[in-house]
């Protein structure tokens, strides 16, 4: 899975996308993704400017399998479905 593959089963998974960043951009109570080509990726939570739970990974993979599975068990970052 490629980072265009994850944006893809996230929005199937009808996650909302307040709470994660794919491009590296720490914004803040969100999941984030980042790359270096030395360190590989890196995902991580950011809060009030702080990293917490940090993870690497050697693929992108690896890390973006990491981010859908760990949005997908949360109910609390859905989406909500609104009717006109």
């Amino acid at each position: 899975m490629n980072v265009d593959a994850l944006k893809d089963a996230l929005r199937r998974a009808n996650i909302d996308e307040r709470f994660v960043s794919l491009d590296g951009d720490a914004r803040a109570e969100s999941l984030v993704l980042e790359h270096d080509s030395v360190m590989g990726w890196t995902v991580y939570f950011s809060e009030r400017g702080q990293r917490t739970g940090q993870r690497t990974f050697r693929s992108e993979d690896q890390a973006c399998q990491f981010i859908l599975d760990k949005l997908s068990r949360d109910p609390t970052i859905k989406r909500q479905n609104r009717r006109n």
